[in-house]
């Protein structure tokens, strides 16, 4: 996993960093390992302070040039069940490529925004929700 601090200017100024509890990271590399991604391209970052996270309101789950970035959002992680329930949320947008923006990239931006609107409604979103209330771990 990758060790040193790793600070992210986001929109809105926030500072997020990896996260430091050790459950959530062990948590966190099982679940990667599993589905068989790089844990060397795979980031779970926090708020380097709780109540400072910029405009980001809820966890979410980016893709970078080279990896992607899991953004835990204290809301979201407030028990160790709701944090594993989150991470796994997140990793399955991961999984089935909702991260991938260029999915309507050859549309016209208003209806390309539409359509990757609705896209995340009506399929993203459910998905994830179906994945993760699908382990009975908790």
């Amino acid at each position: 996993m990758f060790s040193e601090k790793l600070e992210l200017i986001c929109e809105g100024l926030a500072v997020w960093e990896s996260v430091k509890d050790t459950r959530v990271l062990e948590f966190f590399e099982q679940e990667v390992s599993r589905i068989g991604l790089d844990i060397q391209n795979v980031f779970l970052l926090e708020p380097e302070e709780p109540n400072c996270t910029g405009t980001q309101t809820t966890s979410s789950a980016v893709k970078s040039r080279r990896s992607y970035l899991i953004f835990l959002h204290p809301k979201d992680s407030v028990t160790f069940r709701e944090i594993k329930w989150t991470i796994r949320h997140e990793l399955a947008h991961i999984i089935y490529g909702d991260c991938n923006k260029s999915r309507f990239m050859w549309l016209p931006e208003g209806v390309r925004m539409a359509l990757a609107d609705a896209y995340y409604l009506l399929i993203g979103e459910p998905r994830a929700n179906r994945y993760a209330d699908s382990f009975d771990d908790y």
